[in-house]
């Protein structure tokens, strides 16, 4: 752990026992562990998928032929579980992030940024912010030039375009 090393060495089942047994532990001493709580539900919910998979493969090798399909119930269950991991997973990605005060940011320009200059504008949202950011970059020529940085729900649009549509909405509005 020290070297931040969290590859796994147990069997998901393990891991499963182990994180219960710390979420008893925690709910004993009236602690909220939601970063856990998540884990243990995706751990769950991916031994549940597992375990499901296991069981067609050992219908399949039961069947003279060899195939088996699931049934559509069971096939549903499976699709069905399969998507909750998702939520649950992404669900974790954001506990994590907001615990390790990480800030999610997606970084618009007209034109490809080179890493230098992407390094620079991240590390002065780090600065701005407190927080390590993780940012993607996309490209949208449309912006004219500037740039538009997303962080949640917050917006901020520093391209040409947005600065023409709000000067075309002040002329507007003066005018009326």
């Amino acid at each position: 752990m020290v070297r931040r090393d969290f590859t796994p060495h147990f069997s998901l089942k393990n891991m499963l026992k182990d994180a219960r047994y710390a979420l008893a532990l925690a709910g004993a001493g009236n602690m909220e562990v939601p970063v856990l709580t998540a884990a243990a539900a995706c751990m769950a919910g991916a031994l549940d998928v597992v375990e499901a998979t296991l069981t067609l493969s050992m219908k399949k090798r039961a069947e003279p032929d060899g195939v088996v399909a699931p049934s559509g119930q069971d096939a549903a269950a499976l699709a069905r579980r399969a998507g909750e991991i998702r939520d649950i997973a992404d669900e974790f990605e954001t506990l994590v992030a907001e615990q390790e005060r990480i800030l999610d940011v997606e970084l618009t320009t007209a034109h490809e940024l080179d890493d230098t200059e992407f390094g620079r504008i991240v590390g002065r949202i780090e600065q701005a912010s407190g927080r390590k950011v993780q940012a993607t970059r996309t490209v949208d020529p449309d912006l004219i030039g500037g740039i538009v940085l997303q962080a949640g729900s917050m917006r901020l649009d520093a391209s040409v375009r947005g600065r023409l549509e709000r000067l075309r909405q002040n002329l507007a509005t003066t005018r009326s």
